[in-house]
């Protein structure tokens, strides 16, 4: 009897408390998430200082992007990267504490020489990527991001 009232309390929750509708987020919160996120990596390509990353990051996701800054300061390089647009394409709730958003981006890229300050490169790249964003402590993280699409754009 007992199992039959806790696995009916779980179906009760995950159901979005009995109203047959999945657990809900707040729409505007998970993208300001998403573009503080897109702003602070940005920022952090910048300045070589990917530790901001962690307001809106796990520690795994805000590493990643600091091993890719520090990659490119071996080879005496700095990446100043600018997002164009950003819409918001598609929201999947899996769960209260877990959320998938599709996006699609234009940025623009420079590789500056940290040594000399010239411009080595540039590209402008369009994607399609899959945030993946867990809450901890009541706030919402960026977790992970999966290229689904990506392609070099002409200027």
């Amino acid at each position: 009897m007992r199992k039959l009232v806790i696995s009916m309390a779980v179906v009760f929750l995950l159901s979005g408390c009995g109203q047959g509708k999945a657990p809900s987020a707040d729409p505007a919160v998970l993208e300001n998430t998403i573009v503080q996120y897109n702003r602070l990596l940005a920022e952090g390509y910048r300045t070589l200082n990917m530790n901001p990353l962690a307001q809106v990051a796990t520690e795994e996701r805000a590493t990643k992007a600091y091993y890719h800054m520090a990659a490119l300061g071996e080879e005496r390089k700095r990446m100043e990267a600018k997002q164009r647009t950003i819409a918001f394409v598609k929201t999947k709730i899996l769960s209260p504490v877990q959320v998938e958003i599709k996006t699609r981006e234009e940025w623009d890229y420079r590789h500056i020489n940290i040594d000399s300050n010239k411009m080595e490169s540039q590209s402008s790249i369009v994607y399609e990527l899959t945030y993946s964003l867990i809450k901890k402590n009541d706030k919402w993280l960026v977790s992970d991001i999966a290229i689904e699409k990506e392609e070099n754009i002409k200027k």
